[in-house]
């Protein structure tokens, strides 16, 4: 009980201390990929949306094998990996003392970030728990499965359409922007749509591949935002959002 007590007292002073513009940075990507994931259940969009990029009379998909989208889908998450390979250097360097400690704290985030996220919730945990079919599996495109809504059950097959791990990785390069939209706007807003921008390319390229539907795609990018807002909370140790960016902790 003192316990709960403790953590309720915890989330009292941090939310007390949290700025409105805060809880909107946050927030907003959040929505935004929850509102579009539910579009694409109740207006049909996913089969829409494939259907731009399917040649019926060829059974074939426009950006199948054509570059620069195959070059994305056999290198597109090198960038996640190299920046997650960063914040492990950061984290090593901070907890060895050759650094701030706000390093550490900052390669601590981007490296459980992209475990956490991309590996283990998008990978590990949705794709084989959801079973979803791919859409070049799907009648509707000349395959031998049902379409699948998203949203509508489990499918349980060997299928790992939902949601895209190849998204995901590309959505991670937006989640630096939490770490200095306060003291950084500017450039948080620059990196928040550059890496928006960059999952959203890598999307359209998978999408365009057969390979996932559009919900898959905008599934991996809310499940990402939330986990780094997540890892976000636990890596402050309670602190109410700090300037990381000009506090250097010895």
């Amino acid at each position: 009980m003192r316990n709960v007590s403790a953590i309720g007292a915890w989330l009292g002073r941090a939310a007390r201390r949290v700025q409105p513009i805060d809880g909107a940075f946050l927030a907003a990507p959040l929505a935004l990929f929850g509102i579009l994931v539910v579009a694409c259940r109740w207006c049909g969009a996913d089969l829409v949306v494939s259907r731009w990029f399917y040649e019926s009379g060829r059974n074939a998909w426009s950006l199948s094998g054509r570059e620069p989208w195959q070059f994305l889908y056999e290198k597109g998450c090198l960038p996640a990996l190299l920046l997650g390979a960063v914040g492990l250097l950061a984290a090593v360097a901070g907890a060895c003392g050759r650094g701030p400690r706000r390093w550490g704290r900052c390669g601590l985030f981007l490296v459980a970030t992209l475990l956490l996220g991309p590996g283990l919730l998008v990978n590990l945990a949705l794709k084989p728990y959801f079973g979803r079919p791919r859409p070049c599996e799907t009648a509707p495109f000349g395959g031998d499965k049902q379409f699948v809504a998203v949203g509508r059950g489990l499918d349980r097959s060997d299928s790992r359409s939902f949601p895209s791990g190849h998204a995901a990785a590309a959505f991670f390069l937006a989640t630096p922007a939490l770490l200095y939209y306060r003291s950084r706007p500017g450039w948080a807003v620059a990196t928040l749509a550059a890496g928006l921008g960059y999952g959203t390319l890598m999307g359209l390229a998978r999408i365009g591949q057969g390979a996932h539907f559009a919900s898959d795609v905008l599934a991996s990018g809310f499940c990402v935002q939330a986990v780094a807002t997540a890892v976000l909370a636990v890596v402050r140790r309670g602190d109410a959002l700090p300037d990381w960016s000009t506090t250097v902790e010895h």
